[in-house]
């Protein structure tokens, strides 16, 4: 039995061996076949080692950043609102009291006084926080086309409706 032995080296540091071992003798091209096996062989278990690390460093830095998440959202829970009138203070307390409950919540008011805010906050303190939050401007929707823009559309229900389309 004949035995041939190649180290697995990179970057000055072993790794391990690679081991043959044959019936017939090996010749020098056997031998060469296995250098360059062994070459490669390194070259592969560096960068499974150095994957495995990547993917440990990134969920380390995954749960890090997920856990600032929710430190910065347990104190203070309401980013973009910043007050503190007695009035903001009540508006608040409905957001915390509406947010949780899985029902619609109309807002209305002036132009400017911070509806798409608080419609923000609710959003960020249901248990939906984690789905899209869509805008909607309904002053710029013609009253015409409120019901396909919302609710969406199936080809030929009304005229120039030529495809289906899903609503908002």
């Amino acid at each position: 039995m004949r035995f041939a032995a190649q180290p697995l080296i990179s970057a000055g540091q072993t790794l391990g061996v690679l081991c043959v071992f044959s019936r017939s003798p090996l010749h020098e091209r056997e031998l060469g076949w296995l250098r360059t096996f062994a070459d490669r062989a390194s070259v592969s278990i560096i960068n499974a080692r150095a994957f495995d690390e990547f993917a440990k460093l990134r969920r380390h830095l995954e749960a890090e950043r997920d856990y600032l998440r929710d430190e910065v959202q347990q104190s203070h829970p309401f980013l973009n609102i910043i007050g503190q009138s007695l009035a903001l203070t009540a508006l608040l307390e409905k957001i915390a009291l509406v947010a949780p409950t899985d029902t619609s919540v109309l807002l209305h008011g002036e132009s400017g006084t911070g509806k798409e805010l608080v419609a923000c906050a609710i959003h960020q303190q249901s248990p939906r926080r984690g789905s899209p939050f869509v805008r909607v401007n309904c002053a710029s929707i013609p009253r015409e086309l409120f019901e396909s823009e919302f609710f969406g559309q199936v080809k030929g229900s009304f005229s120039g409706a030529v495809r289906d389309r899903l609503g908002r």
